[in-house]
């Protein structure tokens, strides 16, 4: 018997075209959605190549203060010892300087000086230096030197060298702060006349019995009035484990551009 017309049952082309206008239409309530989701603008696409990629870098991290630092030092023979100087010592020292004030090391001096300058520290690089008559001749040689700071006292050890004979000259005084500037006061001077234990290991070695020369005997004897007075140093430069600064020591000696490093823990 026929089927009537009315329940007759869809052919498999309908089914198909039916699938079609389903998938469409889900297809495009996708697109809606996602077209209204929120874009992150500070995603961009970015290729593996290795050759593309960025990765960074010291410099890209570093400010350039701290990069002309890095420079500095890394353009010093030794790391810890005093160095001749050298045209790029020079220039990177130059352009450090420059970039910093006078009013910022004032206020970096006043919040921070206590912590900062507390340490030992070694003379690394000294860009001018002059002594004048008298006990100045005394540092006209100076082969190594080492400060350290600790509650408002300061003891610098000099190694110097005169006529061929070495001595260790030690000076002990009080620091204080004032703009941009450190004021020490003497309060103790020695002498002591050195001879080399090993001259390939450039050891030294206190000589007891050895004479004094005229005039670290005169020091030894004559130092509250030699080193009468207030001797200033001008920092250029101060951060945790580096300093530049200006020197005049009671108008006797005086050095320009004189660098420090502060010593490491393990030493």
């Amino acid at each position: 018997m026929a089927v009537p017309a009315l329940i007759r049952r869809p052919s498999s082309a309908s089914n198909v075209g039916s699938a079609h206008v389903c998938l469409i239409a889900m297809m495009a309530i996708i697109v809606s959605t996602l077209s209204a989701l929120p874009r992150s603008s500070s995603f961009v696409p970015q290729s593996s190549s290795i050759a593309t990629r960025q990765y960074p870098t010291f410099s890209a991290i570093a400010s350039p203060l701290d990069q002309l630092k890095v420079d500095f030092v890394g353009s010093l023979e030794n790391a810890y010892d005093l160095n001749p100087t050298n045209a790029a010592s020079a220039s990177f020292l130059d352009r450090l300087v420059e970039q910093v004030t006078p009013q910022s090391i004032t206020r970096l001096m006043v919040e921070s000086f206590d912590q900062l300058g507390a340490g030992k520290w070694r003379i690394v690089y000294v860009e001018e230096y002059s002594t004048s008559f008298g006990f100045g001749s005394l540092f006209g040689d100076m082969t190594a030197c080492e400060v350290e700071l600790i509650d408002g006292s300061i003891t610098s050890i000099l190694q110097c060298v005169n006529k061929q004979s070495p001595y260790q000259l030690t000076i002990r005084g009080n620091v204080g702060t004032a703009g941009n500037s450190m004021l020490i006061k003497v309060r103790d001077v020695q002498t002591r006349q050195m001879s080399s234990e090993n001259e390939n290991d450039g050891l030294l070695r206190e000589l007891k019995e050895a004479p004094l020369s005229v005039m670290q005997s005169l020091v030894q004897k004559s130092w509250p009035r030699m080193f009468a007075g207030v001797s200033v140093v001008d920092v250029l430069y101060l951060d945790q484990d580096f300093v530049v600064f200006d020197f005049d020591f009671l108008a006797r000696v005086k050095g320009k551009r004189i660098c420090a490093r502060k010593e490491p823990d393990f030493f």
